[in-house]
């Protein structure tokens, strides 16, 4: 075993939520989308 840091999440893996209803949401191409109200924005925001 070795004690070697975890390997980064590769952005198509990462999990985000929505700002206004903290649901999951759907990761395209770099494009978030939240299927329950439907908030957008883009993964390179603050």
């Amino acid at each position: 075993m070795t004690d070697d840091p975890p390997a980064p999440i590769p952005p198509e893996k990462q999990v985000f939520f929505c700002d206004l209803c903290g649901a999951q949401m759907l990761n395209l191409h770099c494009k978030l989308i939240c299927e329950q109200c439907g908030y957008k924005r883009d993964c390179s925001d603050p």
